[in-house]
């Protein structure tokens, strides 16, 4: 699911714009909560859905700035990135499902290595060159990228999945772009609109109130 979600996600973007895209990623939460209460039997309750349904909002605001509204009619695009948000929604699900049966390390191994299979096998078949194979810097640049986004930032939230409902869990996927424009703000330079800097308020608030909903039914914030 990872593998494939991953290749989604790859050939969404080579057909969109990076905006248009984290358009249709931001609706994960939304994807997560009738499965979260298919197949785990989660309560849902007003409040999270009110949160959810705010935090989408909020990053609709975040990525909407240079957006190139055409692009929307590229119909692979779309489809790409569709499948890729659904097979992200089935991984946060499935694996709240077998969250404690399993390290978190052990679990991560597992599907990393099934995720690389399945890579590979995409890359072999449609007959690409290995060109970055020979170059260093290209593969230490994709290791430490690999490290931080596949590694760490997975292990942390598969431990957060042992602590908080899957339909909760979601809503955290919409801090990335609050996090990507802060950091593009101070690193980059980048101008933030009065928009952009209003969707992530609003995300935050969102996030904020899914945590305290979490406190109160005695879980513990991922």
């Amino acid at each position: 699911i990872i593998g494939g979600g991953s290749i989604c996600t790859i050939l969404a973007l080579h057909f969109m714009t990076a905006s248009e895209a984290s358009l249709i990623f931001a609706t994960q939460p939304v994807i997560v909560l009738p499965l979260a209460w298919a197949f785990l039997r989660e309560r849902v309750t007003a409040g999270v859905i009110l949160c959810i349904i705010a935090a989408v909002l909020g990053v609709i605001g975040i990525v909407q700035t240079g957006m190139d509204i055409g692009s929307l009619n590229r119909p692979l695009g779309i489809g790409f990135a569709i499948v890729s948000t659904t097979c992200a929604a089935i991984y946060v699900v499935w694996m709240r499902h077998v969250s404690g049966g399993a390290a978190p390390v052990l679990s991560l191994l597992a599907l990393q290595s099934v995720a690389l299979v399945v890579a590979i096998s995409a890359w072999r078949l449609a007959g690409l060159p290995g060109g970055m194979l020979g170059d260093p810097l290209a593969l230490a640049a994709a290791a430490v990228t690999g490290a931080i986004h596949y590694g760490a930032a997975f292990l942390f939230y598969l431990v957060g999945l042992e602590r908080i409902e899957a339909s909760k869990a979601g809503i955290y996927l919409s801090l990335v772009p609050v996090f990507t424009v802060g950091l593009a703000f101070l690193w980059l330079g980048e101008v933030l609109t009065p928009l952009q800097m209003a969707g992530g308020a609003l995300v935050l608030l969102a996030v904020s109130g899914v945590a305290l909903l979490s406190l109160r039914q005695g879980e513990k914030p991922a």
